[in-house]
């Protein structure tokens, strides 16, 4: 909140993006280690699930779903957005603006969905085969359909905002993904709790692919365009 009010001083006044001194690489460094340190907890929660059911081939298999999950939500944060973010922010005229809101709100956003999935795959872990429509005593088969898919959606919608404050052009991707998600929530109340941690992941895999090809197709054409409309 603090950056939002400039930092707002009784006195004082408030201050502006641009009389911050930030030094644009070492802030997304030290903000990327929260993606590392959150998707590093995840697996922890994660194998700590697994290490008490380990005798179970479902659980083995959603040991599996969750740790490729894990790695979709790395490759699709680490390899096809933070170097560009990286080279934007240390060239921009305004880097206190892009830190605020890309590298403290918005990273927030995708922390938040990565804790979220940990939640979902323990969630997974414990019931694979519990179907949600069976088991909706007081909403709560609603719930865990919300958290199995309310995460992944969280964090893609947080990186979809991220690449957007540093590009123009946003991977159409991302929005049909979170649609997919959207959908895939109706179905996922009669199907078993592996079945939607399985649909996730692949979704999210899938994402992770395409934006692969957008990073080494697409993007430099539009970061390229952007530089010289700046200029």
């Amino acid at each position: 909140m603090s950056a939002a009010t400039g930092f707002y001083t009784p006195g004082l006044g408030r201050s502006l993006s641009t009389d911050w001194e930030i030094h644009g690489g070492h802030l997304a460094e030290r903000c990327s280690l929260f993606i590392i340190i959150a998707l590093g907890e995840s697996i922890v929660v994660t194998g700590e699930a697994f290490r008490e059911h380990i005798h179970e081939p479902a659980v083995v298999g959603m040991f599996i779903i969750s740790f490729l999950g894990a790695a979709a939500m790395w490759w699709i944060y680490f390899h096809t957005a933070s170097t560009e973010a990286i080279n934007y922010i240390e060239r921009s005229n305004n880097p206190g603006k892009m830190g605020r809101i890309a590298y403290t709100y918005i990273h927030t956003l995708m922390v938040i969905g990565i804790i979220w999935c940990a939640v979902a795959d323990r969630i997974s872990m414990e019931e694979p085969h519990q179907i949600p429509h069976h088991e909706n005593e007081h909403g709560s088969g609603m719930i865990k359909v919300a958290v199995m898919i309310g995460g992944p959606a969280l964090f893609v919608l947080g990186h979809a905002l991220f690449r957007r404050a540093f590009c123009s052009r946003v991977s159409w991707a991302h929005w049909v993904t979170i649609v997919a998600f959207l959908c895939a929530t109706p179905i996922g109340i009669f199907c078993p709790l592996w079945a939607t941690a399985l649909t996730t992941t692949t979704i999210l895999l899938l994402l992770a692919g395409y934006e692969s090809y957008f990073r080494s197709r697409i993007l430099p054409t539009a970061l390229h365009r952007q530089v010289h409309e700046e200029v």
